[in-house]
């Protein structure tokens, strides 16, 4: 097994203060072996077949995803169990088809569309959220101050 070591470097931040920051070695190395497995993958085509009529079709189907929010685990869930099937049944030598897609039109994309119009015409491109005293870190520092002289203690 490799064994990966991780560099510390300094970096400059405001007011000469230093702070360390962490490379992402072992993000970059699992990416690497990704794109070499993609590669492989293309190279045999691993997803492309070549059915064989005299064998029995299976043919499954999921309920594609309005794309008017995020991916999430519920959609992860469903999607897995028709997955599965399908694998298993490939696995058993079946010509099998899984066609999978988004939808992306109709009302949920029209009210998408219209909240964007809308957030574009109030904050502008790219979006300009104003000023708000409250996120500044002088603000809290000194709210902070404040509530440790007025203790008790």
């Amino acid at each position: 097994m490799e064994t990966v070591t991780i560099k510390m470097d300094e970096v400059q931040l405001e007011e000469g203060a230093i702070a360390p920051v962490k490379k992402m070695v072992r993000r970059d190395h699992l990416i690497a072996m990704e794109h070499e497995v993609i590669a492989k993958w293309e190279a045999v085509k691993l997803f492309e077949s070549d059915p064989d009529s005299s064998k029995p079709k299976y043919m499954a189907t999921f309920p594609y995803p309005y794309m008017n929010g995020y991916l999430h685990v519920g959609h992860l869930f469903t999607l897995m169990k028709v997955e599965f099937a399908t694998r298993y049944h490939r696995l058993k030598g079946e010509n099998v088809i899984f066609p999978f897609s988004f939808h992306c039109t109709g009302m949920p994309i029209q009210a998408a569309a219209n909240k964007l119009k809308r957030e574009l015409e109030t904050y502008g491109n790219p979006p300009n959220f104003g000023h708000d005293e409250d996120e500044e870190p002088n603000y809290c520092c000194t709210k902070c101050r404040r509530l440790v002289e007025q203790s008790s203690w």
